[in-house]
């Protein structure tokens, strides 16, 4: 049980991850952004017949000996992956949890009166091309995704950006952010953001870049466990509590004018 710690990154001597057979879960594929054997790809990542999910990038095929079948990978499935390492069929990832996400976020905070809701609770956030199945149309202001590259099915998309900074959103962040699994980006600056920030967030291991900063936000900076985390602006706010060591050690950080305790 539990996930593939991603302490890992820091050993650089390792060539082989072989993990076969438990119940692990979690995303791994932070494992391809890691330079790990002084640089060198790795020779052997066999994590078959466990519980992983979340996406699955095309590093896994410059790996010598690779074995992922029997997860729980979300589509799009990476095209060079052959049968004998990767499932045939990858999931499709149901965009209901991050669809009542963005409806709760535009109620929360009064979406009527934002400077810009051009598109919202109007029809699907996103959909599939029609020609090129990869290739999202946006129709929410604000709101970016990825879609899969295999189409059978309608509307497959997931959210991987929302920047609706200085929008005049005015409220709280709803707690089902959570729902928002593949986010890379989120920009919520320059708003009338009260409240606390949603300790959902915790969660979202794939998110890389968050602005928060210039509103009324208040408790604890929460983001101790993010491992594709690059950037956080929470500046000019009302945070108090302590910053996270996986904060402070960001290159590009902004945290001032907070209330923070040494």
């Amino acid at each position: 049980m539990g996930t593939i710690p991603t302490t890992l990154r820091g050993i650089f001597t390792i060539s082989t991850i072989d993990v076969r057979e438990n119940n692990l879960t979690g995303e791994i594929d932070w494992i391809g952004q890691t330079k790990f054997f002084h640089g060198a790809p790795l020779q052997h990542v066999l994590l078959q017949s466990n519980n992983f999910s979340g996406t699955l990038s095309s590093w896994i095929c410059s790996v010598r000996d690779a074995d992922v079948r029997s997860n729980s990978f979300y589509q799009p499935r990476p095209n060079c992956c052959s049968p004998d390492v990767c499932d045939e069929d990858f999931l499709l990832v149901d965009a209901t949890p991050q669809l009542n996400f963005l409806t709760e976020l535009y109620h929360a905070t009064d979406g009527g009166k934002w400077h810009n809701n051009s598109g919202w609770l109007k029809g699907e956030p996103c959909r599939p091309s029609s020609i090129f199945y990869d290739v999202c149309n946006n129709f929410w202001y604000g709101v970016e995704c990825k879609c899969a590259q295999y189409y059978p099915f309608s509307e497959v998309y997931t959210v991987t950006k929302i920047s609706l900074t200085a929008n005049n959103l005015v409220g709280e962040i709803p707690s089902s952010i959570g729902n928002l699994v593949e986010i890379l980006e989120l920009y919520l600056d320059g708003n009338e953001l009260s409240g606390t920030i949603p300790k959902e967030i915790s969660g979202l291991t794939a998110l890389t870049r968050v602005s928060l900063g210039d509103n009324m936000l208040t408790g604890k900076l929460l983001y101790p466990n993010l491992p594709s985390l690059t950037m956080v602006n929470v500046s000019n706010n009302m945070l108090g509590g302590s910053v996270p060591d996986t904060v402070c050690t960001l290159q590009e950080r902004d945290l001032r004018h907070n209330m923070y305790v040494s």
